[in-house]
């Protein structure tokens, strides 16, 4: 009676599984694959730090002819500065604005 245990046990462990060892293995890379690109955009959008590039030079140089034109009053060259003051420190958190000058490549830009 031992020896039909044993070959019923042997029977059932042979029995084809629904899903074989290959299928296992793709399903765990993809589903390993799925959160590592969602962890990464996660990562990105939340805590990554954003750098955002300011022409302080343009806008300095264009208000100075301005100003010295007449176009503008001194008043209204001040008003442009707070508006730019506004507009940098209204960026969201995590995002570092630096002068255009400084950075290889301009991704976003503050356009005063």
């Amino acid at each position: 009676m031992c020896d039909e245990n044993g070959a019923r046990k042997k029977a059932e462990k042979k029995a084809p599984n629904s899903i074989s060892w290959v299928g296992t293995l793709v399903m765990v890379l993809v589903v390993g694959a799925l959160i590592s690109a969602a962890a990464i955009k996660i990562y990105h959008d939340q805590f990554a730090t954003k750098i955002t590039a300011v022409d302080m030079r343009s806008m300095v140089e264009d208000l100075r002819a301005k100003t010295l034109r007449g176009e503008i009053t001194q008043e209204q060259m001040f008003e442009r500065f707070d508006a730019l003051e506004e507009i940098i420190s209204s960026q969201p958190p995590g995002t570092v604005v630096l002068l255009k000058e400084v950075i290889l490549n301009h991704g976003n830009e503050i356009k005063p």
